[in-house]
């Protein structure tokens, strides 16, 4: 009789104790879950928090600054003169103001078989432009693929 009653005893309490750690693994499962949404949710709160302080920061930094805004002209007459120029496949002329100085600037885009005198028509072009323009400070490049093969700057 001792046998049966501790065999249905031992029965009862693996039955009881299988079916209560389903409920305490799915307990565990939901907790888990639950902490990471909060911890998502927190984590969420401080990045929007961290972002909106950054962009007060930036605000705060540029309040008052003034945009600038890009004034150049060109020179059509001299940019059509140099395009003349044999071997010279094109031209950019720019006449600005940046930091309290005025610069003339050109770029002259030449072909492969001008690139011999690339040096020349950087100074020629470099003093014709000085003439012109006596309190500016002239630059002028000379250009093949993308490769500065000459520059003359006069200030």
């Amino acid at each position: 009789m001792k046998k049966v009653f501790y065999g249905t005893a031992l029965a009862a309490v693996l039955l009881l104790g299988a079916c209560s750690s389903d409920d305490a693994a799915e307990d565990a499962k939901t907790e888990a879950t639950d902490k990471a949404k909060d911890k998502d949710k927190d984590t969420e709160a401080v990045t929007k928090e961290t972002n909106k302080k950054v962009e007060e920061k930036i605000a705060k930094k540029n309040e008052g600054a003034v945009e600038k805004k890009a004034d150049f002209k060109t020179d059509e007459d001299v940019k059509k003169a140099i395009e003349k120029e044999k071997g010279v496949d094109s031209a950019n002329v720019l006449v600005t103001e940046a930091n309290g100085k005025d610069y003339v600037m050109v770029d002259i885009t030449v072909s492969n078989d001008s690139k011999a005198k690339a040096k020349k028509l950087a100074t020629k072009y470099a003093k014709s432009l000085k003439k012109q323009h006596a309190k500016k400070i002239v630059d002028v490049r000379v250009i093949l693929n993308q490769d500065v093969l000459a520059q003359k700057t006069l200030k």
